[in-house]
C-alpha cells in the first residue's frame, strides 16, 4: 500500500508471502520423433520434494528534509518457515540523496538482506548442472550487508548524464561444494552433508554515462570490481576468487535513427574472463612397498580457482524498420548476435594424456586444456504489430 501522509512523507508499507517448491535434480528431457512428442521426466530426488514459505512485512518513509536532501528509511521483518523450524530476520535499509547543485548529487545508501534459496555451483564451471536449494535445520540463509556511495551529474536538461558509483557488499553463510564433492551426484545424494559454510566479500566501483535524446543516443556502462570466497575447509582457509568473480565488465550501446522509420542499433559487450580450476601438474608417486607395482598418477590442482577463462567480447549490430498502418505500427526487426564470429568459451575442461602419449610427445604438456565454445554467429528475424 502506498500513503502520502503530507507533502514532504510518501509511505509505502504491505505484507508479502512466498510459497517455495523445490525439487533439486528434477531432468525433463522431451523426445520429439513419430509424429507426437514424447516427454520422458526423470525425477531424482533425495527426499521428494522441499517446500518450505516466506511471511514479511515491510514499511518504508521517503521524505525531504529539506529542498535539497531527500531520505528513505525503512525496515523488512521476514520469517522463513521449513519443516521443523524457522528463520526470522529484520532487515533496515536507508538511504539519502542530496543535491549540491542543479546538476550535481550525491547520495549514499545502506542495506541488510536475507536470502533463504542458496545456488550451488562449482565454481568456474559454466554447465548446466547447478542447483537451487533451500535453507534447512542444517544450512543457515545468506545473509548480506551492503554500502554504496555515488555521485550524479546531468546537463542541458537531462540530456546527457553521468553517475559513478562504489560499493562495498559483505557476505554470510555462503555454500561451496566440499573438495571431494561429486556434483553430479549431489541432487540425488544428500546435499546438505557435501557443502562447506562460509563468507563472502564483494567491492567495486561502477561508471555510467548516457546521452538521451538526440538522432544518436546510447550509453556506456563500466564496472571495476572484485569478489571473493572464504572457507576454512577449502584453500586451506586462504580467500580464493568467486567463480562469477569479473574484473572488467564493459558495455557499450548506440542507436542512431537514420530516418524516422529507419533505426540502426550496435551493442558491444566485454568482460574479463571469470576464474576457474584448472590442474597445474602432473606427479608420478612410486611405492616404497612395491617395487614392481606401476607408479601412480597425483595431479595438482593448486589454489581454488587459479585460472582464468579467455576474456569475453562480442558485436551484436540490428536494424528496425518502423511504418505507421492504419490499424497501429509494425515493426520489422532484423539483427545479428556476435556479428565478428568471436569463439567465446562457453566451458573449460582440462584432460589428463595417457602414459603411452606421453612417452610419444615427452616434450609436450600432460595436461590438454580444451575450450569450448556454442553460438558463434546467430541471425534473428522478428516481426510486431501494435494496435
Amino acid at each position: 500500500m502506498e500513503h502520502n501522509a503530507d507533502s514532504r512523507h510518501y509511505l509505502r508499507f504491505g505484507l508479502e508471502g512466498i510459497w517455495h517448491r523445490l525439487q533439486p535434480g528434477r531432468t525433463q528431457i522431451q523426445i520429439e520423433g513419430g509424429g507426437e512428442d514424447q516427454e520422458l521426466v526423470a525425477t531424482q530426488f533425495p527426499q521428494g520434494e522441499i517446500r518450505s514459505g516466506t511471511i514479511a512485512a515491510y514499511a518504508e518513509d521517503e521524505f525531504f528534509l529539506n529542498r535539497r536532501i531527500q531520505m528513505n528509511l525503512g525496515l523488512r521483518a521476514s520469517a522463513y518457515l521449513m519443516e521443523g523450524g524457522s528463520y526470522w530476520s529484520v532487515e533496515p535499509r536507508a538511504s539519502v540523496n542530496v543535491r549540491l547543485s542543479d546538476h550535481l548529487a550525491a547520495k549514499a545508501s545502506a542495506v541488510a538482506t536475507q536470502q533463504p534459496i542458496h545456488l550451488l555451483t562449482r565454481g568456474g564451471a559454466r554447465l548446466p548442472n547447478d542447483l537451487w536449494v533451500p535453507s534447512t535445520d542444517q544450512i543457515k540463509p545468506q545473509r548480506g550487508q551492503q554500502i554504496a556511495l555515488g555521485l550524479a551529474w546531468s546537463a542541458l536538461n537531462g540530456k546527457y548524464e553521468i553517475s559513478l558509483e562504489t560499493y562495498w557488499h559483505r557476505m554470510q553463510h555462503l555454500l561451496e561444494y566440499q573438495m571431494n564433492a561429486n556434483v553430479a551426484s549431489s541432487a540425488v545424494l544428500n546435499w546438505a552433508n557435501l557443502v562447506e559454510e562460509g563468507r563472502g566479500q564483494a567491492i567495486g566501483l561502477e561508471v555510467f554515462a548516457q546521452k538521451k535524446t538526440g538522432r544518436w543516443t546510447g550509453w556506456l556502462g563500466y564496472t571495476l570490481g572484485k569478489t571473493t570466497r572464504q572457507f576454512e575447509a577449502l584453500n586451506a582457509g586462504n580467500t580464493f576468487p568467486d567463480g562469477f568473480d569479473r574484473r572488467h565488465d564493459l558495455s557499450l550501446v548506440s542507436k542512431y535513427r537514420i530516418t524516422s522509420r529507419i533505426e540502426f542499433a550496435a551493442t558491444w559487450a566485454y568482460g574479463s574472463g571469470y576464474p576457474i580450476w584448472l590442474p597445474v601438474g602432473r606427479y608420478l608417486h612410486l611405492s616404497t612397498s612395491c617395487t614392481t607395482c606401476r607408479p601412480g598418477t597425483w595431479v595438482d590442482f593448486g589454489p581454488l580457482n587459479n585460472s582464468r577463462a579467455p576474456d569475453y567480447h562480442r558485436l551484436d549490430v540490428g536494424v528496425r524498420f518502423e511504418k505507421t498502418v492504419p490499424r497501429g505500427t509494425r515493426t520489422l526487426s532484423l539483427g545479428v548476435y556476435n556479428a565478428y564470429g568471436r569463439r567465446n568459451p562457453f566451458f573449460i575442461y582440462a584432460k589428463l594424456k595417457s602414459r603411452r602419449q606421453q612417452m610419444v610427445q615427452p616434450q609436450q604438456s600432460p595436461i590438454s586444456i580444451t575450450r569450448v565454445s556454442v553460438f558463434r554467429w546467430v541471425p534473428s528475424l522478428s516481426y510486431r504489430l501494435e494496435f
